[in-house]
């Protein structure tokens, strides 16, 4: 064997063992490449959902916003403006509920007093 063929041989002997222990290690960056990838997936996936939650709540907060606006301009002036009417009216017959009890007082004397007469006034014709 001549050195040329020699060296030939060898090289292809060094480049079958590199090859050899090369193999392995392309395998296991096809296998990191290919978890990367469905992590990548995954992460896009996630993104994707994200955008859709941040989409929802803010429409959740527009709602929120616009319920917010609602009570504070129509419903709480209303309320106020029952419960005003109502304490009036409640005021109002607060008041008087002394004098109706006692305007029903009378009126029970009156009774009275008219059937006595009414019996003397018979009694007497």
């Amino acid at each position: 064997m001549t050195n040329s063929e020699l060296l030939a041989a060898i090289s292809e002997m060094f480049d079958a063992k590199l090859e050899a222990r090369l193999e392995p290690i392309e395998n296991r960056l096809e296998s990191l490449e290919n978890r990367l990838e469905v992590l990548e997936n995954k992460v896009g996936i996630l993104e994707t959902k994200s955008d859709s939650t941040e989409r929802s709540i803010a429409s959740i907060n527009n709602t929120i916003f616009k319920m917010q606006q609602l009570l504070e301009n129509q419903i709480l002036p209303r309320l106020q403006t029952i419960e005003s009417c109502y304490l009036d009216t409640y005021k109002r017959y607060s008041a008087s509920a002394d004098k109706i009890q006692t305007t029903i007082d009378d009126v029970d004397i009156l009774k009275k007093v008219v059937h006595r007469h009414s019996e003397l006034l018979q009694m007497t014709s």
